[in-house]
């Protein structure tokens, strides 16, 4: 039990109360005649004499004290007793002017007192313990321990040094000295051995201070000595479990707790409290799931009461089950109907979920049982409203106001109500029915009369308003002005201000408010009075100095407005100031002109004559703190530092109590002269005189901030923190300074610890965001969404962890559902493992989020997470926010918050990721929706479910005009599995792809479908899709017919590949290696469920989705080796594309023609040189074969009408050989189109090369070319002769030397001599002629043409020796072209 000194009873006041009087004699009673003196001076003489011996007596001074106070006054006492002193020096004397003065408010004065006594009797116990309360109140610690430790030697009472131990405890853990705390606290246990509870204070210091296994010790030893006192065993049991979750040791805390359920019993407080701790460490160490377990384990269920249910109930809603939790509520709610926070608990979980008609009934239910709580009645309404029921919603406020029509609080609640939805009638009925309840109660009527007002009846709000005066008095008449005022009701403010002036002229306010109106009147006169009988009416004390200067300042102001339309400017200010010039200037100065004039000259930015005027109102004044606080900050503004610190340190003497802020501005000051060694000095006095003081630190903090002495900053903000944890504003600088100098693990840590301390709002709001911004970075999330989960478990009522829970989700989940698509199948299933994880701990809060209506982002951001989560209880939540509408009612338009439409989509979308069975219903009804967005994304959503009750809609759809519907209808039917839904969506699938006038994504999609069944029915509609489709519907059709595996589709996928575009023809190639290898590849794992919803304007995309249906692999290749033996298939296909329009005939002969060494089929044959030789040479066998199939298409195109196409087909008949060919050569000879003659003589060479019996005839035609009338033909024929093998002694060198050196086409001239250098190659100084030849053409006079000569240079390089090296040294140091010079050094 706490004991009381002296010094005590009177800071409490308790030496303060009524005056206590001794009973008036009986004598004294009866003597009618004589009138006595109450002021007994004996009886004050025997309380003097008892003090002179015992000085502490503190009933004594009490009674003392009140017969003064009564009767005299306590001024007097303390004149008496220093008059007493001064005669006779007393050490009692001075220990009662010590407590008399400190009573008083006096500290510094009793300090004198007790300090005059303790050098007069340095060995009194008492003035110690006197002394050391009184510096440890002003915070010198140090100092006052000191007295306490004398107070202790020189205490021989038990009491008293009990009472000096217990300080010097205290003392020592306020400094943090645990040790000397603990042997202060032992030596007062050993005093009083059976004082458990300062052992338990010992106890919880040491945890305090993290020594748990000395804590845990002593509250083991307290609780063994604990007998028949089973509840004093639970709270010790408590206190070890805390020191051991402190310690880090959850388990074995959870053992204590659970032995302090067991001693406690069921039902007994405690178990609540210790189970929540249970659940605490549960919950941070993510293991919330194995505690449901253990629960449902020890918990029969046949006999769980209302807290069991309803703690499991709670487990389940955290850990993502939705459906027991509801179940687990509502035997809560059967066990304990009246528990209503069960109740409301799982009124909220039930429209969590999307089971309005649910939450209703169970509102219903809950007001049946409780219908005097108008509260749940009153959320019935709200949601009846909500839905759109407005006569339900209505019917249930007009009963709620009948059953409750004297309750002025729920009345009010309904009036608000009716307000919100734009009700004015029944607004006006309820805000009358609160006048009737409570007619004295102004805020009914100013709110009636806000309700006409608003209704436009300002006649009728005024006399409402007018009823608040009905009692006459001066706050009723000062509030009925106030309203006037805000309503702009002008005059009726002034004369209301006016009425209540009368009944209370000296209250300031209203006169302000009235000064207020006036000014708005433009009546500047009337408010400048006003202001000046405030300033009148204001004492020149400190206390109203504020109030005085805001008085001058607003008449100054005002001096220069307008005054009935004329401007006065600055003129009537400056015929003021002179006569307040001459007050101040008179003898006696007039002060008050005085203030004037600094108010004037702040107005007028005049800082010399301010700095001036307040220089002679402190000479007047030299006390007057307000004067040299202004100066100190003119003195700034004018850069004159050292008058500023010169007065900071004036002031700092006469106010001791404030040196720490006189100091920091003197340590501002000098940061700004980068005196730093100097403003530390001042920050370190400060600190000095507050050593304790974390605003000392902080302002220390600063200054090493603003002389960049970071690491010097970041020691004092965190001592500012150590001594002041809840200084969350100087934890987001110190967490800014963390991350500045790299240590982000501290940031990190501090955003985490405000995150868990913090009680506003705007500190969560700004934790959570800089939190998650630097653990997003760090790649820290998971940790801090740990730390956070508990938080907003235990913090419901606080929707700002919610929030920051929602940010968290929204950076996380995107990341993780990225990964659902990696191609690692191990990445793939972590991402997977993790989201469900995540949809688990996370639902409640997003669903929470879900049914914020007030708060769009956050629905906006649960909507975007919920559906990659995997928690199929989110699904119907999300589809009923997707199908909020605004209810057809006039009156709520513009009231009921609703989401952007293309929200609602994606809300949509969400639900049909989670391909919940139990929202078919509802899908179906929506697939009939008015909206074709809402159509489109419910078939999607029955299409995820994979039920078989949802196909009949799909079926349905399917046959629905819009193709986007359809669409999506085909590329639902991959999601069914039983057989008896396979056989009826591949029927339909087959019917829409037959259906050429489907759309291409329609008919592509039910391909797609085929395929993915591998379906051999499709075979036939697939080869005809294939065939006549556009462009999807063949591409999806080619792969399908892949997936199907019947060699009957390689000839039409070889067409498809030689005539269609692409994507067609990759996708026929990735068909044809499937095929030809005949492998059993694995299906499609891309299904309507993992693809992506593409949206375009709110709409499903339909061709972007189709795109991405069955994606080329384009890291692969085709083995062209698979093309071995296929020669007849590869000619049927090609067959069929040479034979079509000129467009397609080209794509396949150009793959034919991409190789120049022989027939080739473009990407089929691209990666020939992968193969073995032997493999080669079976290829080129296979290719040969396929160009004789291919020969009488060919010989046919050789007349075709397109000159591109007969080139193209006569070099690859050059390519096929044989007489045939060389008789189609002939005739290409002889084509009337150049580009043709040209190809022509290039496929010559070609078949000089094989058929060397041709070559003669052939090179003949070639040479008489090389004079041809077209440059053209005559380039093509120089460049046929480049490796043509001379049979007879004619000469193409001869040729194509006279071409160099008479042709008249550059081109031409260029191409010989290319032709010369690859004919002549390494041949050196055995070619003289044609050295001459091509030397003769480095002559720029001669060859003009920088081309020309870069050829010949390069052709002299091919054919090397001496001669062509001397010619081309030459040539690097003349020629005129730098790029010939260049190639000619390169030798």
């Amino acid at each position: 039990m706490r004991r009381f000194t002296l010094s005590t009873l009177v800071a409490l006041g308790l030496l303060a109360g009524p005056a206590v009087h001794d009973p008036t004699p009986a004598q004294a009673q009866d003597d009618w005649g004589v009138k006595r003196d109450p002021f007994d001076k004996g009886l004050i003489k025997r309380y003097k004499s008892l003090l002179s011996r015992r000085p502490n007596d503190a009933k004594a001074l009490g009674k003392l004290m009140a017969m003064y106070r009564r009767y005299r006054s306590v001024g007097l006492l303390v004149r008496e007793y220093e008059a007493a002193q001064k005669r006779t020096a007393s050490f009692s004397n001075l220990m009662v002017l010590g407590y008399l003065q400190r009573h008083e408010g006096d500290a510094d004065a009793a300090l004198a007192h007790f300090t005059e006594a303790v050098a007069l009797s340095p060995k009194q116990a008492i003035v110690h313990v006197e002394l050391g309360t009184m510096l440890r109140a002003k915070g010198e610690q140090a100092a006052a321990a000191g007295h306490f430790e004398k107070a202790l030697a020189l205490s021989s009472s038990k009491k008293d040094k009990m009472a000096s131990l217990r300080a010097l405890a205290d003392l020592a853990m306020e400094a943090g000295d645990i040790a000397a705390a603990k042997a202060h606290l032992e030596s007062f246990i050993a005093l009083d051995p059976k004082n458990s509870q300062t052992r338990i204070e010992l106890g919880e210091a040491l945890a305090q201070h993290k020594r748990y296994d000395e804590a845990i010790e002593i509250f083991r030893t307290s609780e063994s000595k604990l007998r028949g006192d089973p509840m004093g065993k639970v709270e010790l049991i408590t206190r070890i479990g805390r020191a051991l979750e402190g310690k880090g040791d959850d388990l074995a805390a959870v053992k204590e707790y659970e032995r302090g359920i067991q001693i406690g019993g069921r039902g007994y407080y405690t178990t609540k409290e210790l189970t929540a701790r249970i659940i605490s460490i549960y919950r941070q160490r993510q293991e919330l799931d194995k505690l449901v377990t253990k629960f449902e384990s020890e918990w029969s269920a046949k006999r769980r009461s209302h807290f069991e249910w309803d703690t499991l109930a709670r487990l389940y809603e955290e850990t993502g089950v939705a459906d027991k939790a509801i179940a687990a509520y509502r035997k809560a709610t059967k066990a304990a109907p009246y528990e209503l926070d069960t109740q409301r608990r799982l009124i909220v979980l039930l429209e969590n979920s999307g089971r309005e008609l649910e939450a209703l009934k169970q509102y219903e239910s809950v007001i049946r049982v409780a219908p005097g709580e108008p509260r749940f009645q009153l959320e019935l309404a709200k949601r009846y409203w909500k839905l759109g029921r407005v006569a339900d919603a209505m019917g249930m406020a007009k009963k709620i106001q009948s059953h409750f029509s004297s309750d002025a609080g729920v009345i009010s609640s309904l009036a608000d109500l009716y307000s919100a939805w734009n009700k004015p009638k029944e607004a006006l009925d309820a805000y009358e029915t609160l006048t009737r309840i409570e007619p004295n109660e102004p805020r009914h009527l100013e709110n009636l009369g806000e309700r006409h007002f608003q209704d436009g009846d300002k006649s009728k709000a005024s006399k409402t308003w007018q009823k608040i005066v009905r009692v006459k008095s001066a706050e009723n008449y000062g509030r009925l002005a106030s309203i006037y005022a805000e309503h702009d009701l002008l005059t009726e403010a002034v004369a209301m201000y006016g009425k209540a002036i009368d009944l209370a002229s000296k209250n300031t306010n209203f006169y302000k408010g009235r000064a207020n109106v006036l000014e708005r009147l433009r009546r500047i006169d009337d408010s400048i009075k006003d202001w000046e009988t405030v300033l009148s009416l204001s004492p020149d004390k400190k206390s109203y100095a504020s109030v005085r200067q805001e008085a001058r300042r607003r008449v100054v102001n005002l001096l220069g407005r307008t005054q009935n339309g004329r401007s006065r400017g600055k003129g009537q200010l400056r015929t003021r100031i002179k006569i307040w010039e001459s007050g101040f200037a008179a003898t006696p100065p007039r002060l008050g002109d005085g203030f004037y004039l600094v108010e004037a000259y702040r107005n007028l930015s005049d800082l010399g004559k301010m700095q001036t005027t307040l220089e002679r109102l402190l000479k007047l004044r030299p006390s007057d703190q307000s004067v040299m606080l202004q100066l100190v900050k003119n003195y700034r503004s004018l850069r004159k530092y050292d008058e500023a610190i010169a007065l900071l340190l004036e002031l700092a003497k006469q106010n001791p109590g404030r040196e720490r802020d006189y100091y920091t501005q003197i340590a501002e000051i000098k940061t700004d002269l980068q005196l730093d060694d100097e403003a530390i000095e001042y920050v370190r006095r400060a600190l000095e005189k507050s050593p304790n003081d974390p605003i000392a630190y902080q302002r220390l903090a600063e200054r090493y901030q603003a002389m960049q002495k970071q690491s010097k900053a970041i020691e004092a903000y965190e001592k500012v923190l150590e001594l002041s944890p809840r200084s969350f504003s100087v934890g987001f600088v110190l967490a800014r300074l963390y991350v500045n100098s790299g240590h982000r693990d501290k940031a990190t840590a501090l955003y985490r610890d405000i995150l868990s301390n913090a009680s506003s709002a705007e500190d969560l709001r700004k934790a959570g965001r800089e939190a998650v911004e630097l653990e997003w970075l760090n790649g820290t999330l998971p940790g801090l969404l740990a730390t956070l989960s508990p938080l907003v478990a235990a913090n419901s009522h606080k929707p700002m962890y919610r929030r920051i829970f929602v940010q968290i989700y929204d950076r996380l989940v995107p990341t993780l559902a990225a990964k659902l698509e990696d191609s690692d199948p191990a990445v793939r299933a972590g991402a997977r493992a993790e989201l469900d994880k995540l949809g688990t701990t996370g639902l409640r809060p997003l669903l929470e989020a879900l049914a914020d209506d007030a708060d769009p982002p956050q629905q906006l951001a649960a909507v975007a997470v919920l559906g990659y989560l995997g928690n199929p209880a989110a699904a119907a939540p999300l589809v009923q926010l997707a199908q909020q509408e605004v209810p057809q009612h006039p009156s709520l338009t513009s009231l009921v918050p609703t989401l952007d439409y293309s929200a609602k989509i994606q809300a949509m979308i969400a639900a049909a990721r989670l391909g919940d069975s139990r929202i078919i219903p509802t899908l179906v009804k929506l697939t009939t929706h008015k909206s074709l967005a809402m159509r489109e994304v419910a078939v999607f959503a029955l299409g995820v479910t994979g039920d078989a009750k949802a196909l009949p809609a799909i079926l349905a759809v399917s046959e629905e005009s819009r193709d986007s519907v359809q669409t999506l209808a085909c590329l639902a039917f991959a999601e069914f599995n039983d057989a008896k839904s396979i056989r009826s969506s591949t029927k339909q699938a087959l019917a829409i792809l037959a259906d050429e006038t489907a759309h291409d994504a329609t008919r592509a999609a039910c391909a797609w479908v085929i395929g993915f069944r591998r379906e051999p029915q499709g075979k036939a509609p697939l080869l005809r899709a294939l065939a006549r489709g556009n462009d999807q519907t063949q591409r999806l059709a080619a792969w399908a017919l892949g997936e199907l595996g019947d060699s009957d589709a390689i000839a039409p996928l070889v067409s498809a590949y030689a005539s269609k575009r692409e994507p067609v023809r990759g996708t026929a190639v990735a068909a044809l290696a499937k095929l030809l290898t005949k492998r059993d590849s694995v299906l499609a794992t891309v299904t309507a469920r993992q693809a992506a919803y593409p949206i375009a304007s709110s709409s499903f995309d339909k061709g972007r989705a189709i795109r991405a249906l069955a994606p080329l692999d384009r890291q692969s290749s085709f083995d062209a080796s698979l093309l071995i033996g296929q020669e007849t298939n590869l000619a049927i296909g090609l067959r069929s594309a040479i034979t079509q329009h000129r467009d397609l005939v080209l794509r396949a002969l150009t793959d034919l023609d991409s190789n120049d060494n022989g027939v080739s089929l473009g990407a089929l044959t691209s990666h020939r040189a992968k193969l073995s030789v032997k493999q080669q040479a079976a290829l080129d066998a296979t290719l040969r074969a396929l160009g004789k199939n291919l020969l009488p298409e060919l010989s046919s195109l050789v007349q075709h009408r397109d000159a591109e196409v007969r080139a193209h087909t006569l070099s690859i008949l050059s390519k096929i050989g044989g007489t045939q060919a060389r008789e189609l050569l002939r005739a290409g000879l002889a084509d009337s189109n150049v580009f043709v003659r040209k190809e022509t003589l290039l496929a010559a060479a070609r078949i000089a090369r094989n058929a060397p019996e041709d070559a003669d005839e052939l090179a003949a035609i070639v040479l008489r070319s090389l004079k041809a009338q077209h440059w053209q033909e005559r380039v093509a024929a120089a460049q046929a002769l480049e490796n043509w093998q001379e049979t007879k002694a004619s000469s193409h060198a001869d040729a194509l030397i006279q071409a160099l050196q008479t042709d008249d086409k550059g081109f031409v001239r260029a191409a010989a001599a290319k032709s010369l250098g690859v004919r002549l190659k390494g041949t050196g100084d055995a070619q003289a002629k044609p050295l001459a030849a091509l030397s003769s053409a480095l002559d720029a006079k001669k060859e003009p043409l920088a081309t020309v000569r870069f050829e010949v240079v390069r052709a002299l390089q091919l054919i090397g020796g001496p001669a062509a090296k001397r010619i081309l040294a030459d040539v690097a140091k003349a020629d005129p072209s730098k790029r010939v010079r260049d190639a000619a050094s390169q030798i």
